[in-house]
């Protein structure tokens, strides 16, 4: 929780409630003393069933009282059995019931009030205070707080969390009034953080007040302007402080409440450091007397001037003065990491993963709803982090500190210090990881083993056997070819390359590269997208983000780069037309880190690339050096329509709907390799992809056909290998073992159209030539390689053609037209 929300909620509650009795529930012992009566239409029991089962803890009270009678009440476990008609039903919250909160709404304008800022929590109450509680999850459930001001208005609301219970719907309140859900029991319960939580509260709270003291006439629409400058300066957006200023107004019966919202022309104000009323101007026309009141009004907007009483200047506490600009940027630096804020380092930037709950389009790269994506740290959102993370203050001559903003400079400053100790980010992983020890990174949060976040999105997998045998692999390799089942390979190499890109989901974020996957047809309509989308489901949650092939090699480049920026764990590189090539494509499939020039900018960055690519089209092309780098499936079937097929099943679908299974399965297959002790770790590991072979080992371990097979027909269809290899076997048959010349093979030429036709350019051009002998040197190929025999910076180089093993047998070639002369 940052500094400015933990001032805010004020006293802490003491973990148990004090009782004045002990009397001890028990299945066959009841409370039956007297107390308010009604009857209900309900059974506490079947309630309570119900609440067990949603995985809270339960506590049995006297019907028509709100407090437990046992001491021990917090530590005991109490089931369905313990409850009866006579009985109310509490409910532990915080930790003991997974992060279950209440927010009691004591005051009726802070009902009011959540009506906006807590409309997506569900609620219950009772007739004569309806909706006053409202319940959610909160992750890393803090303490139970008390937002109240005692010498005028009292209790506002209280955030009630570990510590404390709760009495629930089925009871009975002890005005006799039945306590009701507002609108039903809910399902699942809306999840946040718990400093966000605080947040709100604390909004609510502060409007609570205003709404109490909203004026009854004349001053309204001034009024609204100064509200509306305080939120903008607590760091509201413009829209959702005008959707608050005209629901407060309405809820205060103002009959002009739809033209109160003005934020855009008070935003225009601050943005040009022109006048824009605030906290004063609010305090003084709702007409707010009560200095403590005035005080509380201050400390839960985080705004204002608050006297040097009420400072407290500690290590949470950062002073702004000349000459300590060290100090408060490593000040600045400490409290945001001990505050939990989402900063890490990536290559040299400060960035922060966010989720998108639409789908985006960055240059012609399409992200599906519920994707991760790391994005810099911006200079406002830095400095909006560093206020909620430390108290910020300024010392007046009078000896006093008066509460400020961070300067921008102090957010700059941040930005540009190298080194940071903020935690290092890879990436974002969506499921479970395999560490590169064996072990499985299946808690969700940073890991530092693997330097990776765990974002499941709020899904549960199931735990991940330590040792399964080698039947357990087989079976869970059964769940994972299960959804292709309909599919027709062209070989079992090519359904390897599917199971290949399966496995590789569970480890392609650790390790520094994996090697592209291609998934071919003759035609369209064979499901090949459906496959990317079934491997990117296992590895986020989410269908592929997709990337079209761009015209020329520097449009590729951009996207790519937009890829690896955003930290994409996976893209699929749809209706693929043109070859598969490019120096950067290469470079984040195979190296650890790529450079990266920003847009816009004159500025290079290096980021770690761990982005598994699909590629998918017809009859796709694989060219130069990017043939290693990909493993091919080729999917067959002789159809002229292939689209028309009908099936009983949606593999895609069928993923989704059994991701959690799938993702151990995964795991499992990998897990077991590993505690079998990788027998098979005879197989030559593929270059680049030294890390990535436990796959491969796997696969062939479990008798799938090696996929690795693959690449090597990518390379042999090359079609630019073919054409180098049919220069060098040309050159070979025209001057044998003789060292030449580019002049002197370009001479021998004028006699050879084989050598004409093999060196596709006009002999003439000397540069021409040179060039494709010097992209053909020491490669290679038919059994044969091109060597530099002696170098000559002025009259250019001489080569010759070797064997290059003693059983290469002589190149025979077609006799040509000139071949007869």
């Amino acid at each position: 929780m940052s500094a400015d929300e933990k001032s805010a909620p004020g006293e802490e509650v003491p973990g148990a409630q004090k009782q004045n009795q002990t009397t001890q529930f028990s299945p066959t012992t009841r409370d039956r003393e007297s107390g308010p009566q009604v009857k209900s239409q309900v059974d506490p029991r079947k309630i309570a069933e119900r609440y067990v089962a949603r995985g809270w803890a339960v506590v049995p009270i006297k019907r028509g009282e709100k407090g437990p009678k046992s001491k021990d009440w917090l530590e005991a476990a109490f089931g369905p059995e313990y409850f009866s008609l006579e009985t109310n039903i509490g409910v532990k919250l915080g930790e003991k019931s997974g992060g279950l909160v209440d927010i009691d709404l004591d005051d009726e304008h802070a009902v009011a009030i959540a009506d906006a800022t807590l409309a997506f929590a569900p609620s219950f109450g009772r007739a004569g205070n309806p909706r006053s509680h409202r319940l959610l999850r909160v992750r890393d459930p803090g303490k139970t707080s008390k937002w109240q001001v005692k010498s005028s208005i009292g209790m506002v609301l209280e955030l009630r969390s570990s510590g404390v219970q709760t009495v629930f719907p089925g009871s009975v309140h002890p005005s006799g009034e039945a306590i009701e859900w507002t609108e039903g029991e809910p399902g699942d319960l809306p999840e946040r953080g718990y400093e966000e939580v605080v947040r709100l509260c604390r909004y609510t709270a502060f409007l609570a007040i205003v709404l109490r003291h909203y004026p009854k006439q004349g001053s309204r629409d001034e009024e609204c302007m100064a509200l509306s400058g305080v939120l903008l300066r607590m760091g509201l957006e413009p829209e959702h402080v005008d959707d608050l200023v005209r629901h407060l107004a309405q809820c205060a019966g103002d009959e002009e409440w739809q033209s109160r919202g003005k934020a855009q022309q008070t935003k225009g104000q601050l943005d040009a450091d022109g006048p824009a009323t605030g906290m004063p101007k609010l305090l003084e026309l709702l007409g707010i007397t009560d200095e403590v009141a005035r005080r509380k009004m201050v400390e839960w907007a985080g705004v204002g001037r608050i006297s040097a009483a009420s400072v407290a200047v500690d290590e949470n506490t950062i002073v702004v003065a000349d000459g300590r600009l060290a100090r408060i940027v490593e000040d600045s630096e400490r409290l945001l990491i001990a505050k939990g804020m989402p900063i890490y380092q990536r290559g040299r930037e400060l960035v922060r993963p966010v989720r998108h709950d639409r789908p985006t389009a960055d240059e012609d790269l399409r992200r599906q709803p519920g994707s991760v994506v790391i994005q810099p740290v911006g200079r406002h959102a830095l400095r909006m982090m560093m206020a909620r993370a430390a108290n910020w203050v300024t010392l007046r001559l009078d000896g006093c500190y008066t509460p400020t903003d961070p300067p921008l400079q102090y957010a700059d400053a941040l930005l540009d210090v190298r080194p940071l100790r903020f935690p290092r980010l890879l990436g974002v992983a969506g499921s479970p990881v395999m560490r590169a020890d064996g072990t499985v990174a299946q808690a969700e949060g940073y890991d530092p083993a693997t330097e990776l976040l765990l974002d499941f999105g709020g899904v549960t997998f199931p735990p991940v056997p330590d040792a399964p045998t080698r039947d357990d692999a087989l079976c869970a390799l059964g769940l994972l070819k299960r959804p292709f089942r309909a599919y027709e390979f062209e070989d079992r190499a090519s359904a390897s390359v599917v199971y290949s890109a399966m496995l590789t989901t569970a480890i392609s974020r650790v390790v520094p590269a994996v090697p592209g996957h291609v998934f071919d047809a003759s035609t369209a309509g064979y499901g090949k997208s459906k496959i990317a989308d079934c491997v990117s489901l296992l590895a986020t949650g989410t269908r592929a983000a997709v990337m079209s092939q761009g015209k020329n090699p520097e449009e590729d480049e951009k996207r790519i780069g937009a890829a690896l920026r955003g930290g994409d764990p996976l893209i699929a590189v749809d209706n693929i037309e043109q070859p598969i090539a490019g120096d950067k494509l290469c470079s984040a499939i195979t190296q650890a880190t790529v450079s990266l020039r920003i847009l816009g900018q004159s500025l290079n960055v290096e980021l770690p690339s761990r982005t598994m690519f699909l590629f998918t089209g017809n009859n796709v092309r694989v060219h130069a050096d990017m043939c290693r780098r990909v493993l091919r499936c080729r999917i067959g079937g002789d159809h002229e329509r292939p689209d028309k097929r009908q099936f009983d099943f949606d593999p895609v679908k069928e993923v989704e709907a059994q991701r959690t299974e799938l993702v151990v399965a995964a795991l499992a297959v990998l897990r077991a390799y590993v505690a079998a002790g990788r027998p098979r770790r005879d197989l030559p590991p593929i270059g680049s992809f030294e890390d990535w072979n436990v796959v491969r080992e796997a696969l062939v371990w479990l008798d799938e056909e090696d996929p690795e097979l693959t690449r090597e027909e990518v390379m042999e269809d090359d079609e630019e290998r073919e054409d180098m290899q049919c220069l060098l076997l040309a050159i070979r048959a025209a001057m044998r073992d003789q060292p030449f010349t580019v002049a002197e093979l370009r001479d021998a030429a004028k006699n050879h159209h084989g050598l004409i036709a093999a060196l596709s350019c006009d002999p003439g051009v000397g540069r021409a030539v040179s060039a494709r002998l010097k992209k053909l040197q020491g490669r290679v190929l038919g059994g044969f390689v091109l060597r530099v025999v002696r170098e000559d910076g002025k009259r250019g180089h001489t080569y010759r053609v070797d064997k290059r093993r003693a059983e290469a047998a002589e190149p025979t070639l077609p006799p040509s037209p000139s071949d007869e002369f």
